[in-house]
């Protein structure tokens, strides 16, 4: 039993939560990737992770604190890759190529 809750310790449950269309369009226009990667990608990971993490993530948790998690090791690139993804598929609507239109 002590073994169970040590184990249950070292997490936490949080509430995600997505945002409105538009703020997910300006959010990404905040962060634009650095100019070596423009055409690759749509936006800046080193900033942009930590920022939607922060806006969806209901937690006290702010956008330099995600960074620093990651920066430091308190959070493994895994478990942020794992929110993040969590993160991204509830933000991202992109039209389902599977429903017809009538």
């Amino acid at each position: 039993m002590a073994a169970q809750e040590a184990i249950e310790a070292c997490y936490e449950q949080v509430t995600l939560t997505a945002l409105a269309p538009a703020d997910l369009e300006a959010l990404i226009a905040a962060h634009p990737p650095p100019k070596e990667s423009q055409g690759q990608k749509a936006w800046d990971p080193a900033t942009f992770i930590p920022a939607l993490l922060a806006v969806s993530v209901d937690s006290d948790v702010t956008e330099d604190d995600w960074a620093e998690y990651h920066r430091t090791g308190a959070m493994t690139t895994g478990e942020i890759a794992d929110l993040f993804n969590a993160v991204w598929e509830l933000n991202y609507r992109a039209p389902d190529l599977n429903v017809k239109k009538d």
